[in-house]
């Protein structure tokens, strides 16, 4: 457990120098920028907002709930279908549970990606073509499970010192998953084309350039076949950096508003909050596969679980979920720090403080997000600045108080 706590200690040294020295601004006043009818609009998706995170809640309890039976109660029943203790059991059980999930939470994901985001207007795919997806994202992460899966087996079975090469490999499969992810997974939920504006592309590559991000195109996603939500991101390191828009925040948005969204992603990449990320994780993924050890070693000593049985898999799947909720506030905070650098970088990146709030009140209302999220779920939950933050941002900036 020394080597854990040293590991954690690790972690909390490297988070606390990557935290960017940019702060979430103080929120702006609604009504200067949203009128009555506006915000009584965004207030009265709050059924939207709240169904959706008892969703998410209920999520996360059912597979608590069934990774936990699989670690010690009914997983000994599911345990004696998968025979002896070899890398085949592991393999199976893993197979077993992962699509008992599915199975189980495919009600809870269902009333969330369709029903509710019909209810709002959200949803522009059929419900088959929705399953399809959902069955599609699943069965890709199955097979990266399974390769996981493979070599965390024979390190358990073969190894005394399992954890070290088992946390190297999740290291690597994290660091590959980010190259290959814009390459090889992306191009299976969605169409991806060059932007056809060519004057807007050219001025999107200059702000590119101007972040020293080496991209020849920014790209479009189909997003409008399935959601009416707008959004961009940038994913993939390295040689596979890349800038996506959503076809529907072209619709939507003016072009000063796109520039300073692509801006906005140009200052993700600048910043490195990607690999930064992965060399965070790859930390705190060493550390969790220690403490993860030290468990199942005081565990064995008890009679309870070993390392031997492919039940073991679901009580590693059971603290990686445990301690995603423990850090969360802190990964969100981290989060949230970075949101507000990229939004700065925008800001000087296009010195268009005006399309900048145009921009986010317009993403606000297009997506209902809320204005004044409740303390505890802003803390838990919130990965971004809220669109009053962000518009405090641009104020302060526009008003010269940050550069």
């Amino acid at each position: 457990m020394r080597v854990a706590a040293v590991l954690w200690l690790a972690a909390a040294i490297c988070y606390v120098l990557l935290v960017p020295p940019v702060k979430v601004a103080s929120p702006a006043n609604a009504s200067a920028y949203f009128s009555e009818a506006e915000i009584a609009r965004i207030e009265g998706a709050a059924p939207y907002r709240n169904a959706s995170f008892y969703c998410a809640a209920a999520r996360t309890a059912v597979t608590l709930l069934l990774l936990l039976g699989s670690a010690f109660w009914f997983g000994r029943r599911i345990q004696k279908l998968t025979s002896d203790s070899n890398l085949r059991s592991f393999l199976l059980f893993f197979t077993i549970v992962y699509w008992l999930l599915f199975i189980v939470r495919l009600p809870i994901d269902y009333a969330d990606g369709v029903v509710l985001e019909s209810q709002w207007g959200f949803l522009r795919m059929g419900g088959g073509e929705w399953f399809w997806h959902r069955l599609k994202s699943s069965l890709v992460s199955f097979c990266g499970g399974l390769v996981v899966v493979t070599l965390v087996g024979l390190f358990m079975l073969h190894i005394k010192r399992w954890w070290l090469p088992t946390a190297a490999v999740s290291v690597v499969f994290s660091f590959v998953v980010a190259f290959f992810a814009p390459l090889v997974i992306a191009p299976l939920f969605a169409r991806f084309r060059p932007l056809k504006d060519e004057k807007l592309a050219t001025r999107l590559l200059s702000i590119a350039k101007k972040a020293h991000i080496h991209t020849d195109r920014v790209l479009v996603c189909d997003a409008s076949s399935r959601y009416t939500h707008t959004n961009a991101y940038f994913s993939g390191i390295f040689s596979t950096r890349r800038i996506v828009l959503y076809d529907t925040l072209l619709e939507n948005h003016p072009s000063d508003e796109v520039e300073v969204v692509v801006a906005h992603e140009a200052g993700h990449a600048r910043h490195h909050h990607i690999l930064k990320g992965l060399l965070l994780g790859a930390i705190v993924l060493f550390a969790f596969w220690a403490t993860v050890a030290a468990l199942v070693g005081w565990l064995t000593k008890k009679g309870v679980i070993s390392v031997q049985e492919p039940r073991v898999l679901a009580f590693v799947a059971l603290c990686a979920i445990a301690l995603s909720l423990l850090v969360a506030p802190l990964e969100n905070y981290l989060s949230r720090r970075c949101e507000a650098q990229a939004d700065l970088e925008a800001l000087r990146l296009t010195n268009n403080p005006n399309a900048f709030i145009r921009a986010e009140k317009r993403l606000a209302l297009h997506n209902l997000s809320a204005l004044n999220p409740n303390g505890l779920r802003y803390l838990w939950f919130a990965t971004h600045p809220t669109p009053l933050e962000r518009i405090g941002m641009a104020e302060a900036f526009k008003a010269g108080k940050i550069h």
